[in-house]
């Protein structure tokens, strides 16, 4: 299987290399020498190559059986030109990218999304504006499409991912089908810069409300514990939201872990006066009966407004503090890296 995994061509030039080193430093500075100045050198060489034979097998340490685990992403897109390049650098590291594009869109969303390699783009269009109920379908649909080992189900403005770790590595121990997402609201504190989208997102919003748990509801705002999503899905186990995708149906298995987030509906003024009074305006006939997406029927520019205003001082939430953009990247993919600084 090693003949078969990484090519004579390759083995055979990492191979002469090594010798080739430790050739020229005996030949230059003698036996002693050698011995004392070129091990580190020499284990560097032999591991990077130890790190490709496991680059070629690493599906096989991750995963399920014999294959990569495949991590993606489905969310659905209506003038998200502020967030998108944030959410993209974010998820950069997943394989897919689902977007389910509503066709009424009018700033420039498409043209940001075509330059994300991972980015699938499907075309949809719900009639009389925001629909939970068909979004849900639309969801659900695509979710049982995706050729992933596991899905997020995320708005543009949710960031989600495992404390501490790799998803890989966290992903891999799980033996439910769902895994939910403590997310918290965040907002722009009165020290805090500008967005900046060359930057991770997650540093750069970390104060907001602390209690996740929380279930106090809000003027225009759901209580936080609402904000606990069950969105990392196996799509194999055919799991279906409800409208909202604040929960799913039936009684799937789901894991006692948590990945973390944030959600980024308040994090700075500019973002939440614009997305908020557009959804206010879009919000349908449907939505307005069954009460769904409540929290944007009166929102008003004052009120959000005084909101960010009254959270310029919120604390550190220690969650997305701990943030690494490093511990999303593949373990194969780390590995790769270190072989190439040795290069």
């Amino acid at each position: 299987m090693a003949n078969r995994l990484l090519p004579a061509r390759t083995r055979g030039r990492d191979f002469f290399r090594l010798l080739a080193k430790g050739g020229e430093v005996l030949l230059r500075e003698g036996l002693r020498s050698f011995c004392q100045k070129s091990s580190r050198k020499i284990l560097s060489l032999a591991r990077a190559l130890g790190f490709r034979i496991k680059d070629r097998f690493g599906g096989l340490l991750i995963g399920s059986g014999s294959k990569r685990m495949r991590i993606a992403a489905v969310t659905m897109v209506y003038n998200e030109a502020l967030l998108l390049p944030f959410f993209l650098r974010h998820y950069r590291y997943l394989d897919e990218i689902l977007v389910l594009y509503e066709t009424d869109t009018t700033d420039g969303s498409l043209e940001i999304l075509k330059q994300a390699p991972n980015v699938v783009i499907k075309f949809c269009h719900i009639e009389g504006g925001i629909d939970d109920i068909e979004k849900v379908n639309l969801i659900n649909n695509a979710l049982h499409h995706v050729a992933a080992d596991w899905v997020y189900v995320v708005d543009p403005d949710e960031f989600v991912f495992p404390r501490g770790e790799s998803p890989y590595h966290f992903l891999r121990r799980q033996r439910g089908e769902v895994v939910r997402s403590t997310l918290f609201q965040v907002y722009r504190h009165r020290n805090d810069a500008d967005l900046d989208a060359r930057l991770p997102p997650v540093p750069q919003r970390v104060h907001g409300d602390p209690d996740v748990f929380s279930t106090v509801q809000k003027e225009s705002r759901p209580a936080n514990a609402v904000y606990v999503k069950p969105n990392v899905v196996r799509p194999s186990s055919g799991v279906r939201f409800v409208p909202g995708n604040h929960d799913v149906d039936g009684n799937p298995r789901i894991s006692d872990e948590f990945y973390v987030g944030a959600h980024w509906q308040m994090a700075d003024l500019s973002i939440a006066l614009r997305r908020r009074m557009e959804r206010k305006a879009r919000i349908s006939e449907r939505n307005k009966a069954l009460q769904m997406g409540w929290q944007h029927f009166d929102v008003t520019e004052e009120r959000i407004r005084v909101e960010c205003e009254h959270h310029l001082d919120d604390p550190i939430i220690d969650a997305l503090l701990s943030f690494r953009e490093e511990d999303l990247r593949h373990p194969v993919s780390e590995k790769r890296s270190a072989l190439q600084e040795t290069q």
